[in-house]
């Protein structure tokens, strides 16, 4: 008898049973989808010219999903490209399972080809017959995701010299987060190259409650294709049919399996075979189908069936034999009836066995006596303890799953502990916080956790903190924190740091500041004889807010850098220096500010502090933009940006990056390519709001009212209804679309409430709360001219825009001759890279003041010019009005048309008068289609005209 876990060395037998079943096919020909064959062709070619794709096929359960993506994989084996093929699987928090299936299909030829090194940096998706006995243990502790994706794109681009490469992934909507970031980074970097990815994803899925938003992401890479599968036609059941009974199906036949089925592949198969055994399926539902399936095999048959879907992935021989207590060639040879009626499939390749379709491992889950899939689990869930090799990529995860479905409560416990700590290693953060709140749910019904484990309930809770904050769940992180807090009474170190991990979380969200100032406080007193590493992390809580009151965070971070360099605590050092050199900067020491922020993230990059690398993009660029560079800030956004393709799930940076882009894209005068960025944030922290809050003013100050209250709208479910540049954003759009005394108002309002605000924010504040009151035609009594004005600062040196606003403010003010008061601001405009819009203002400001003058029609012929080349129709018709009022002879449409068209626009105009398609434009230029129709959308108004028709006329016209 062969040991357990020895290799298989005989084929699988392929002797059927008799019965009526064998005049049933294992297969059917692929019949239908011929739109969705197309493009897949295209696809192809295009991979054969050198070009890489991504399809991703939706649809329900059964409708065909994997049907067409099989055929993708023979028209691609036909045409000699190389299919590299995976599945993801129904089991929480296993991470990158999908991709490592498909790069385990590289064969040992393969990899001698690549260099060791590459296959090394491949971490979690490297071969696991290359590992040691220990594979499968999931990622190593320090990997690093950035290295593991340009390894796995190395290997992709290595084979595609030589063919192109297909990469099928199929059940997405089953993978985890990383599997999915990881998928969108390939995706991208590789659309220059002939490799191809094919996602399949169901819709919705039936055991996960996301909403699929990290799916819907992958859609808009530029050159994705979405195939959305619906059900097949009566024709092309009647052919499915036909090749399944051995015999053309009446006509009412196929009339009442196309309405029961609606052209569910999968179901009409089904009632075909119950048609062919001749019990009267078509009177039954689609489980009972699938029970008179499983009821046609051999009891010990039946078992191993169950046994398999209860694995919930695909299963060797040798872990089935092993929990089934038999030799593995028993397994083998009760499973061939199986086989045989194609309820389980076999892969050689992989050396396991798994249940056809999902719906029928639905089926038998859901029918099973609840006793019996308790001893399942359990049972799968000790062997896999007793050889973790057996579990693939991610053993951990997997005995925790099988656990937690075994209701041995302790067991449980313990499995997710050891699997949040897997996924951690693998910086998969939903997956560690998807463990941990397992761990958290069962703690209070298991026995005496904390004695066993030793650790206590809010050392966990506290835990799951850190990946809850990374994946954009900041008010999370804080309610569990504060539920860690609750349990421990007692003034002890470690409630101190406690409190200091809940200052630091709701410093970063939108939270009281009593409560951030009240939970450092706390942790201070608790922490009296504070160890230096939780004495920096009190210090760079301190100087958070860098923006706000840089004096202090200058204070209070030199001490921080002090004790970091001191205890060579590398990550805190990173922190501290950053936050310093961004005060520094904002306090006129701008070059040396800059110098050690960029000094922080150099000790993070060299210390392997990923996250603090990344995370110092956000500051350095909010900085930029503060002290009057604009355009390197839109670079610093951009690079931490292109880095969030390189990892994980931390929805936090893809959030944020985005809205510091806009915000420094807006101040730099390029609106078209800040329109451009799409307006979507998944988190509610701080950094979650500055992209719908930027977009907010843009969108305002362009005339996009609609759109300018949608990203309002967002932000304030977001929580940053209080925020100041929400009051700025809205009162730019109140004031703009007519309605001053709101303008006024919220204003006001946002000075009053006294919140923490950066000192260009207040005297924007009071430049919007004054003309709001001017625009309404209501006298401004020098009384509360006086009391606006006092909220002027001047105290930050650093911050280019602080000095403009403040003389715009007090010219706005003025009850008289206002002419050198807004000549001086409009110069101290002209000075600065930023506030453009303010350019455009203050001219024309200043031109109402000069009157009719040749100074007042230059002044306000550039102002034309500028609105116009900002596509600010609201800016522009104020410079139209100025000069009615100043009998200045301005064009009638200003500039020619085609000269308001951006670069990309004109790209997009002369596709266009090809006659090609949105998708087409968008494929040609490696954007979305959902971008090219934006960027039509612009230039159709610009034109001024309604048609792509009219359009293409104007192309042709040259302009």
């Amino acid at each position: 008898m062969r040991a357990i876990g020895a290799p298989l060395h005989r084929g699988i037998p392929k002797v059927a049973p008799e019965g009526t079943e064998t005049m049933l096919k294992r297969r059917t020909s692929f019949v239908g989808r011929e739109p969705e064959t197309a493009l897949l062709g295209e696809v192809l070619d295009a991979a054969e010219s050198g070009d890489g794709a991504l399809v991703i096929i939706t649809g329900e359960a059964g409708i065909g999903k994997s049907a067409l993506a099989d055929e993708f994989a023979r028209q691609a084996a036909r045409r000699g490209h190389r299919a590299l093929r995976g599945n993801c699987l129904p089991i929480d928090g296993v991470a990158l399972d999908g991709l490592a299936h498909a790069f385990d299909r590289l064969t040992d030829a393969d990899l001698t080809r690549i260099d060791a090194s590459v296959l090394e940096q491949l971490g979690p998706l490297r071969p696991g017959r290359l590992s040691s006995a220990t594979a499968g243990a999931g990622r190593p502790p320090g990997a690093n995701r950035v290295a593991m994706i340009r390894a796995a794109e190395e290997v992709l681009r290595h084979f595609a010299t030589d063919s192109p490469v297909a990469v099928i992934l199929e059940d997405m909507h089953w993978a985890d987060t990383s599997t999915i970031e990881v998928l969108d980074a390939l995706a991208r970097r590789l659309r220059d190259c002939a490799v191809t990815f094919v996602a399949t994803v169901r819709v919705p899925s039936l055991r996960r409650n996301d909403d699929n938003s990290r799916l819907r992401e992958l859609a808009r890479i530029p050159g994705a294709h979405v195939l959305e599968l619906t059900g097949l036609s009566a024709q092309h059941l009647a052919e499915v049919m036909r090749e399944l009974l051995h015999r053309a199906p009446s006509r009412a036949v196929v009339d009442d399996v196309s309405e029961r089925s609606l052209g569910n592949p999968l179901y009409a198969r089904e009632l075909a075979k119950s048609i062919a055994r001749g019990d009267g399926g078509t009177s039954r539902q689609l489980q009972e189908l699938f029970e008179s399936t499983l009821d046609a095999l051999p009891e010990k048959t039946r078992t191993l069936v169950r046994l398999c879907a209860f694995v919930g992935s695909p299963a060797t021989p040798q872990l089935l034999a092993r929990v089934a207590d038999v030799p593995v060639e028993v397994v083998i040879e009760r499973l061939e009836p199986a086989r045989a009626l194609d309820v389980v499939v076999w892969d050689p390749a992989a050396n396991t066995f798994d249940v056809r379709h999902p719906l029928l491992s639905d089926a038998i889950i859901e029918t099973a006596p609840a006793a019996h899939a308790h001893r399942a689990h359990s049972s799968i869930a000790r062997a896999l303890e007793q050889d973790p090799s057996l579990a693939g990529r991610s053993p951990a995860a997997t005995i925790a799953h099988h656990w937690a479905r075994s209701g041995d409560l302790d067991n449980a416990l313990r499995a997710s502990l050891d699997a949040a700590a897997e996924a951690s290693a693998a910086e998969s953060h939903s997956a560690t916080l998807e463990h941990l709140e397992r761990a958290i749910e069962l703690w209070p019904r298991a026995a005496d956790p904390e004695g066993r484990l030793g650790v206590s309930l809010g050392t966990v809770l506290c835990r799951a903190a850190l990946p809850s904050e990374l994946i954009g769940q900041n008010r999370h992180a804080v309610d569990l924190v504060r539920r860690a807090v609750s349990l421990n009474p007692a003034p002890t170190s470690e409630l101190g740091d406690q409190y200091l991990l809940l200052a630091e979380l709701l410093r970063r969200g939108y939270h009281s500041a009593f409560d951030a100032d009240h939970a450092l406080n706390r942790a201070r007193a608790l922490l009296t004889d504070a160890p230096p590493q939780l004495e920096a992390r009190i210090l760079i809580a301190r100087s958070w807010h860098w923006d706000t009151d840089p004096a202090a965070a200058v204070v209070h971070g030199q001490r921080a850098i002090a004790i970091a360099e001191e205890e060579r605590l590398a990550p805190l050092l990173s922190q501290a220096l950053v936050q310093t050199g961004c005060a520094r900067a904002m306090l006129g020491e701008v070059d040396a500010g800059i110098e050690l922020a960029l000094r922080g993230r150099s000790v993070a990059d060299e210390a392997g502090f990923r996250i603090g690398s990344l995370t110092s993009h956000l500051p350095i660029s909010a900085m930029l933009t503060h002290v009057g560079r604009p355009h390197d800030a839109v670079d610093e956004a951009l690079a931490g940006l292109a880095r969030t393709q390189d990892t994980g799930d931390e929805v936090v940076f893809r959030d944020a990056l985005p809205g510091f882009a806009v915000s420094a894209l807006l101040a730099a005068g390029r609106w078209d390519d800040a329109r451009d960025v799409a307006v979507e944030s998944s988190g509610d922290g701080r950094y979650s709001a500055v992209l719908p809050l930027s977009h907010a003013k843009l969108s305002a100050l362009s005339g996009r009212w609609a759109d300018a209250e949608a990203a309002l709208a967002s932000a304030s479910e977001l929580g940053a209804g209080h925020d100041p540049a929400h009051a700025i954003a809205a009162s730019w759009l109140a004031l703009l679309r007519g309605a001053p005394a709101v303008a006024e108002r919220r204003a006001t309002h946002a000075l009053e409430r006294r919140e923490q605000r950066t000192a260009a924010a207040t005297n924007e504040l009071v430049f919007l709360a004054i003309a709001g009151r001017s625009a309404a035609r209501a006298p401004l009594s020098p009384e509360r001219a006086s009391a606006l004005l006092e909220n002027l600062r001047t105290d930050h040196p650093g911050v280019a825009v602080l000095t403009p606003w403040s003389l715009s403010a007090r010219a706005e003010a003025a009850a008289g001759d206002s002419i050198a008061l807004w000549r001086q601001a409009h110069d101290a405009w002209q000075n600065v890279d930023g506030g453009h819009h303010m350019r455009i203002i203050a001219a024309c400001r200043l031109a109402d003041a000069l009157g009719a003058s040749s100074e007042a029609h230059a002044l306000l012929d550039s102002a034309l010019a500028q609105s116009q080349a900002l596509d600010s129709p609201p800016l522009e018709q104020l410079t139209r009005a100025t000069a009615l009022r100043t009998s200045a002879p301005l064009a009638a449409t200003g500039s020619a048309t085609g000269a308001r068209l951006t670069p990309r626009e004109r790209e997009v105009l002369a596709l266009l008068a090809t006659g090609r398609s949105n998708r087409l434009i968008g494929q040609r230029l490696g954007m979305s289609e959902k971008t090219a129709s934006v960027h039509v959308s612009n230039l159709l108004r610009k034109l001024g005209v309604t048609s792509r028709t009219e359009a293409a006329v104007i192309a042709a016209r040259g302009i």
